[in-house]
């Protein structure tokens, strides 16, 4: 087997200055409703269509990054 071990972990630092970090889901809440952004994802019986990352870089916003999730 081929375990890892959460101890062994390195951190590696990804974007330095990061001033803020924004998650937002795209999908439809409930049953009949139009799809729409928000703030938390809750329905675990269905993925949200799309995922929006907003990030703020030494106080200057960077453009969305947004993925498609498949299904």
């Amino acid at each position: 087997e081929n375990d890892i071990d959460i101890q062994d972990a390195e951190e590696t630092i990804l974007l330095s200055d990061v001033t803020g970090v924004e998650w937002a889901y795209f999908g439809i809440d409930s049953v009949g409703e139009e799809p729409e952004w928000f703030d938390e994802w809750d329905n675990p019986l269905q993925s949200p269509s799309l995922i929006r990352l907003s990030l703020t870089i030494r106080e200057a916003a960077w453009p969305d990054l947004v993925v498609r999730l498949s299904n």
